[in-house]
């Protein structure tokens, strides 16, 4: 009971999302090649039923088709993804995913909007997060974005999954 009691109450989180998450990429290659560095994001979301609308910090968007057998595979989320390399809190220097839906919100069509420093507002409740650091609220409140778990090869083959 006491177990359930402390678990109930306080600011503890899930960092994972029920929602399904299966994206491949290779971040080698242009337009993913930019979430390398560290500090740099791109969001990645459905545009249409068979692309990928890849956006880049400066506003800046690639549009990529999905073969039939991609898409059958590829889950993203909630809203979307956020994928880049944080500036903080990033010892291994490796990638972070994030879903591009505000949490706060937990609607698809509430996504949140980053500007070059890496701080996304949700347009809708105002929310604001820092991506460099751990998709954390720093204006409003609630909870973090749901971060993905992902994994790279050295070829630059990256997966994000839950």
């Amino acid at each position: 009971m006491l177990c359930l009691w402390t678990t109930a109450c306080g600011d503890v989180y899930n960092s994972g999302s029920s929602y399904k998450v299966n994206f491949g990429c290779n971040v080698s290659f242009s337009p993913y090649n930019v979430a390398q560095s560290m500090g740099q994001f791109i969001s990645i979301r459905k545009n249409g039923s068979s692309k990928l609308l890849i956006t880049k910090m400066d506003g800046s968007t690639h549009t990529q088709t999905l073969t039939e057998a991609k898409l059958l595979s590829t889950y993203l989320g909630l809203g979307g993804l956020i994928l880049g390399t944080p500036t903080l809190n990033n010892d291994n220097l490796g990638l972070v995913c994030y879903d591009l839906a505000c949490p706060e919100c937990n609607l698809e069509s509430a996504r949140v909007q980053f500007d070059d420093k890496g701080i996304a507002k949700c347009t809708r409740c105002g929310n604001q997060y820092d991506l460099n650091n751990g998709g954390i609220v720093i204006e409003g409140s609630g909870r973090p974005l749901w971060k993905y778990r992902v994994t790279q090869s050295v070829d630059g083959s990256v997966q994000v999954y839950n």
